[in-house]
């Protein structure tokens, strides 16, 4: 629908409940919380041009997911990632 901000706001709201020792929760879904949160932040500042504030994120998401070795959760950072930096070099 395009309400980047305030889903970005919701976003990292939901990062920090998953945070600490729910960092590596999966919640019944296929790809750990922390990281689908990350996931989807990285593609709304991508959406609104924050290319450099979403790379933290990204890294992050990566890591958490190398910590578990869970592939589905690599998969899903890197993916949007690519997102990211594709957007940032149709922009740049």
């Amino acid at each position: 629908m395009g309400h980047y901000s305030q889903a970005i706001e919701v976003l990292k709201r939901g990062m920090q409940t998953v945070e600490g020792p729910r960092r590596h929760e999966r919640y019944g879904t296929t790809v750990v919380l922390s990281v689908i949160c990350r996931s989807h932040l990285m593609q709304c500042l991508a959406a609104v041009g924050s290319f450099s504030e979403g790379v933290p994120h990204g890294e992050e998401g990566i890591k958490i997911a190398e910590e578990l070795d869970h592939p589905v959760s690599l998969i899903y950072v890197n993916c949007s990632l690519g997102v990211l930096f594709l957007m940032s070099r149709r922009d740049g």
